[in-house]
């Protein structure tokens, strides 16, 4: 997208890239001995099954300043402290935001989906959480290689815990830990089950590491960046995420909600730290 925005505002000369066109994309090198492509295509069609039934929803974009977000570093920080910091954790601003949202999120699920699908005690059932991690340097493709090379990351904490008092500590340590796993190899474990559960797992797409409103075609930084498939996967809980065009350090949430969620999102948004 960068080198696109940069060819625009050049008129196409290509001299105004630092590095030369992303021009490599043979599948060749990929090599896959655990045949996680064909695991992958069966876990495509199992979300799909999932969505089968669309939802109008309405797009939402809410935001975390840039001191809140150090609120929630030094709360997660805190309670890793307090557990003597027995596993390496990640206190990112991705990890800590996140962890917010996957609070948030699970609430919401709580006071509808809930309801719908059973009065059953879950308490001890587990809420999923999902984010991507890019392969590409893990599969030492080249540095030309276009095009994407993800997996998807599960992180599986009891609902209960995140909808305890401590629910943001639980969730931030969660994905801290396993944003660590990453980089011992972002494929180990990725053959594994990613969820049994009656609630939809929670999934983050995008990162504010990509600077999208850095991004200049030549008539000017974008007013608003959107991900399009945003509440197009029916029940699924999916949120972006992205740098704040308004704050450096702030962040920025994509949603999608049914109307009679947004009522409720909000209050538990604002309420929930």
């Amino acid at each position: 997208m960068k080198s696109w925005a940069s060819i625009q505002q050049s008129q196409g000369d290509l001299t105004c890239l630092n590095n030369p066109l992303p021009d490599f994309s043979s599948r060749d090198l990929i090599e896959d001995p655990l045949g996680l492509a064909c695991l992958f295509m069966k876990r495509k069609w199992s979300f799909e099954d999932l969505s089968n039934n669309p939802i109008k929803k309405l797009r939402i974009t809410c935001t975390i300043k840039r001191s809140q977000v150090e609120l929630l570093k030094d709360l997660v920080k805190k309670g890793c402290v307090e557990d003597n910091g027995s596993e390496p954790v990640s206190i990112s601003t991705f990890v800590v935001t996140c962890a917010y949202m996957w609070v948030c999120l699970t609430k919401l699920q709580e006071t509808t989906v809930s309801q719908q699908i059973s009065s059953a005690d879950d308490s001890d059932e587990l809420s999923y959480f999902l984010f991507a991690v890019d392969c590409r340097g893990h599969l030492k493709l080249p540095a030309t290689y276009v095009g994407n090379c993800t997996i998807a990351r599960t992180v599986a904490v009891k609902r209960s815990a995140l909808m305890g008092e401590n629910g943001i500590v639980v969730a931030g340590k969660a994905i801290g830990r396993e944003v660590m796993e990453t980089y011992k190899g972002p494929l180990k474990g990725a053959e594994r089950e990613i969820f049994k559960s009656r609630h939809p797992p929670i999934m983050v797409s995008a990162s504010p590491k990509f600077e999208l409103y850095m991004v200049d075609f030549g008539w000017g930084r974008p007013r608003k960046t959107e991900v399009a498939n945003i509440g197009s996967l029916g029940s699924l809980s999916l949120f972006s995420i992205a740098e704040s065009r308004e704050e450096e350090g702030s962040i920025e949430f994509g949603l999608a909600l049914a109307p009679h969620e947004l009522d409720i999102f909000n209050s538990i948004f604002h309420r929930t730290y």
